[in-house]
């Protein structure tokens, strides 16, 4: 009767802590299992490996479409057809929605008659063109004598008064000679850091300046240029002029330099004056048929803007990919600017946030293997690092930085939303002998492991370790070999 008493509570407590005895089962076999130990005699033993050294980075993370649009319309109007929904797959230009645009359509016919009607009147006052030519060729002669004169301005500058300075194109150009008091020369080289912005203004304008981009208030400026340049050049004249032959200079020189400043004035002299010239024929041509010249420039605007009108009603996958979101139904009116569809593209990436703690080790380019919750610990899925945020995220009060992976191959099973387990390789150090950390001691700065020596006893080996991984191994420099069998959480004096 006693032990069967015993039996029964017994059995009661193994049915009481039934959850607990077999998961601490589970973990000792897992534990000796995935080190590699053995009993041997009265000890457990465990054997060092010569394998790669990992430290991994562990974040949970989401998945998102790598290319997300929502789109809406740039005008208000009612939905006249709904070309996609969603799920459809779409190529970038393929039409979504289209608003009913009839009298836009209608607006634009009149436009373009309108149109050609002014073009055919002027073509009468014009005698079929020559005025539109005559302009043009104007236009033409102007843009011509406008990059004459950065021409001839340049010429001044860089090759005729720049062999009076060191460092000219700088911002400290300083005279070489020494000109009639120091105020004069102050001036000078104040005004060749002037006169260097305008060179380079002049050519950006001269350079991109064409027929159709001509217009008077870039004429205008390249006169202000030239006037500018004349003036530095009558204070650069003045200051040769007053070369003397004592001054170390021969005549000869002296009259080398007074001949090349002379004659950099009288170019440039001479652009102005074409400028103003050709700017004033040019003007005198315009003057012939204006009023019917702007009609059709007012009829062809006219057109320009229906035909936007007409695109804007006409809503465009910008993108190709995968309809998300249609809201938009046919008769429904919709307003400026709200969004109705979305597009996702057909690549993913993963967006996580890693803790201040652990984002040392991520760079760009590392690798990581990645599960996600759908489809368990069993399937895996590899990724790359492709971006890491330079500005920090607070999140629940801990400082992350979030990071983005791209996956090196598509996958049809990835989709938006699904979570992600990432692990991040910050390191691999390839081909190192590793133990586990428990099987070192570490005594007065030293650090030891106890090798198997027979079948009952132990020796204590002296060790140099090296890094340490992510799974609880330690590298060992040297002090033992894959030969020993090491003691697994030896005794500690």
């Amino acid at each position: 009767m006693r032990y069967q008493n015993t039996y029964i509570q017994m059995f009661q407590f193994i049915k009481k802590y039934k959850i607990i005895i077999i998961s601490t089962i589970v973990v000792l076999v897992a534990v000796l299992v995935g080190l590699k130990v053995t009993a041997k005699g009265d000890f457990t033993t465990t054997a060092p490996v010569v394998d790669d050294l990992v430290r991994m980075v562990k974040v949970s993370g989401k998945i998102v479409p790598e290319n997300e649009v929502a789109l809406g319309f740039e005008t208000a109007g009612t939905v006249a057809k709904v070309y996609k929904q969603v799920g459809d797959r779409v190529s970038r230009g393929d039409i979504l929605v289209q608003l009913d645009n009839s009298k836009i359509v209608a607006d634009l016919s009149k436009a373009r008659a309108d149109l050609s009607s002014a073009r055919a009147e002027l073509a009468k006052i014009d005698g079929d063109g020559v005025y539109l030519t005559k302009t043009d060729n104007a236009k033409g002669t102007v843009v011509q004598a406008i990059r004459t004169a950065y021409t001839n301005t340049d010429d001044a500058i860089r090759n005729k008064v720049d062999q009076f300075f060191k460092d000219p194109n700088t911002q400290n150009p300083e005279v070489l000679f020494a000109f009639e008091g120091f105020d004069l020369r102050d001036s000078i080289n104040e005004q060749r850091i002037f006169m260097g912005e305008i060179l380079n203004s002049f050519k950006q304008s001269a350079d991109s300046l064409t027929t159709s981009s001509y217009s008077d208030a870039l004429l205008n400026q390249a006169k202000k240029y030239l006037e500018s340049v004349s003036i530095f050049l009558i204070d650069v004249a003045r200051a040769v002029n007053g070369f003397e032959t004592n001054s170390g200079l021969t005549q000869t020189t002296i009259d080398k330099y007074k001949a090349d400043v002379a004659t950099a004035r009288q170019n440039v002299d001479t652009a102005l004056s074409n400028l103003i010239t050709q700017g004033d024929k040019l003007r005198e041509s315009l003057s012939d048929v204006p009023v019917q010249v702007a009609k059709v420039e007012a009829a062809q605007a006219n057109v320009l803007s229906y035909e936007s009108n007409l695109a804007k009603s006409t809503l465009k996958s910008p993108i190709s990919g995968i309809v998300s979101k249609q809201d938009a139904k046919v008769g429904q009116i919709v307003s400026l600017g709200t969004a109705i569809s979305s597009i996702i593209s057909q690549t993913y990436k993963i967006e996580t946030y890693v803790p201040e703690v652990s984002i040392a080790g991520v760079a760009i380019k590392n690798p990581a293997v990645v599960t996600l919750d759908a489809y368990g610990t069993d399937e895996i899925f590899n990724a790359v690092v492709s971006a890491i945020d330079p500005a920090e995220t607070v999140r629940d009060g801990v400082s992350t930085y979030k990071v983005t992976l791209v996956f090196t191959s598509p996958d049809t099973r990835i989709r938006s939303g699904m979570t992600a387990a990432i692990d991040i390789e910050t390191q691999r150090k390839e081909n190192v002998l590793l133990v586990p950390r428990r099987a070192v001691v570490h005594e007065d700065s030293i650090d030891s492991v106890y090798v198997l020596v027979g079948s009952k006893s132990s020796e204590k080996v002296q060790v140099v370790l090296g890094e340490s991984d992510s799974f609880g191994n330690v590298e060992v420099v040297s002090g033992i070999t894959t030969a020993d069998a090491l003691l697994i959480n030896p005794p500690k004096k």
